[in-house]
């Protein structure tokens, strides 16, 4: 049987002069749905990397809870990779689908019990296909536009359109943020964290698990502006992966996850999960000393060899054999709220296999669950008894020509109104105190609740 080529699309980018800012730009661009921008505020010592503005465009991809039986893959059909032909330079993103896959998308990957509902009625999945975007490239300064047709005049045409639009929107002036603030609050008690902590332990010591992630929902009222709200949280806790996506129904995923969960650049699949953390010392002394404590811990060191190996576990299922390997087993990278302990795993994509296959062997991120994958995840289940949302499934693009690039949707406010929530959490293992795990999910949240607080506010 012949096999069927897919249609062709054009893509016509240019550099801008300037470069405009990409935060002026996505205040101005609004709240339609698809509205999309992953900021890029790398920590010292990192290369830095692009950030991306990605406009609404016709159509989008909406599951708003994952039905029984129905295969991530099945899902994702619409979404299969076109051929693209570039006119200009060639950029991280040209066009293509942009927004988010909830934790409760691990329904379409595994066997596990059925998804619940979201606290704030977020979708399972949502996606948006987008044909206009601006880009800046954090190494080199320069900003550039790309626009996505189904030939090479209307593609050059979108871009001019694109360009007018950039340059009127830079000349509006900047609306001054809301003072208003929120407070957050614990939906548990301390005591209610600590207890779930010990039952985690509990199972990892009757051989039911290694280590189970489990996180804690906080909730605020009164929230202001989402806009203003993000540009607080890249003032609070600016990271690699910062991410505003506006959703149907007046609903905001904002992001300063410095986590990258997947990404795929022709063949080459890279996963950077995240385990052990410490805060920042309010001294250079004391900050220097969390760093080595960090360092020094076995039970961090244990935590992240436990996700590497699940997260290497993961790429073989879609990566030629052999091409699997730890490019880093550990480092530690400093961001502004805290340390962290980063591995870095890489493969090759197997030939037959697509990006869908990728997706589907690593979804929901290992170090968001633990080990083994689907006991942690009923264990989670059990013990949170709610649904999770867009917390720790995973935010980014599916590019049109067939790339991916999604970061783990932590360190993510969820904006529903006036209303906001958060969850923070860990990966729990027999080492594991709970005290320290109720203190390290305050550490994670400090960024959070600043930028919730307002300005001007501790």
């Amino acid at each position: 049987m012949a096999v069927r080529t897919p249609p062709l699309l054009v893509a016509a980018t240019q550099r801008l002069p300037g470069p405009p800012s990409l935060l002026h730009l996505l205040a101005v661009a609004g709240s339609r749905p698809g509205t999309f921008l992953r900021w890029c505020a790398g920590p010292a010592g990192v290369e830095p990397g692009w950030s991306v503005l990605a406009l609404p465009g016709p159509r989008a991809l909406h599951i708003q809870r994952w039905p029984r039986g129905l295969s991530l893959a099945e899902a994702l059909v619409p979404l299969a990779p076109r051929r693209v032909r570039v006119h200009g330079p060639r950029l991280p993103f040209m066009g293509g689908w942009v927004g988010m896959l909830g934790y409760e998308a691990r329904s379409g990957v595994e066997r596990t019990p059925a998804p619940r509902a979201s606290p704030l009625g977020f979708p399972a999945l949502w996606l948006g296909w987008s044909e206009a975007a601006v880009l800046l490239d954090h190494a080199t300064g320069r900003a550039y536009a790309t626009a996505l047709a189904s030939s090479l005049p209307r593609a050059r045409a979108a871009l001019a359109r694109l360009r007018a639009w950039v340059e009127r929107a830079m000349r509006k002036p900047a609306r001054p943020a809301p003072a208003t603030c929120a407070r957050p609050r614990p939906a548990l008690r301390a005591t209610h964290y600590r207890r779930l902590v010990s039952r985690v332990r509990a199972h990892v010591r009757a051989g039911d698990l290694f280590q189970a992630n489990l996180s804690q929902r906080f909730d605020a009222d009164g929230v202001d502006s989402p806009h203003a709200l993000f540009q607080r949280l890249v003032d609070q806790q600016p990271a690699p992966f910062m991410t505003f996506l506006a959703l149907p129904a007046g609903r905001f995923v904002l992001s300063a996850s410095p986590e990258r969960f997947l990404s795929l650049r022709g063949r080459q699949a890279v996963t950077e999960p995240m385990k052990g953390t410490r805060p920042r010392g309010r001294t250079l002394r004391e900050d220097r000393a969390l760093a080595r404590d960090l360092a020094r811990s076995e039970k961090d060191r244990a935590e992240l060899a436990m996700i590497v190996d699940l997260s290497r576990n993961d790429l073989a299922r879609a990566c030629r054999p052999g091409s699997v390997r730890v490019r880093e087993a550990r480092s530690l990278r400093a961001f502004a709220r805290v340390h962290q302990a980063i591995g870095i795993v890489e493969g090759r994509l197997a030939p037959g296999r697509t990006r869908v296959d990728l997706l589907a062997a690593c979804f929901p991120p290992g170090s968001v669950t633990g080990a083994p994958k689907v006991r942690a995840m009923e264990v989670i289940d059990a013990l949170e008894a709610e649904g999770r949302g867009p917390y720790c499934g995973a935010l980014g693009w599916l590019d049109a020509g067939g790339d991916l690039d999604l970061a783990v949707a932590i360190r993510t406010l969820l904006v529903a109104g006036r209303r906001a929530s958060y969850r923070v959490g860990g990966g729990i293992t027999l080492r594991s105190q709970p005290a320290a795990e109720w203190r390290e999910t305050l550490a994670k949240g400090r960024g959070l609740r600043a930028a919730l607080a307002g300005p001007g506010r501790p």
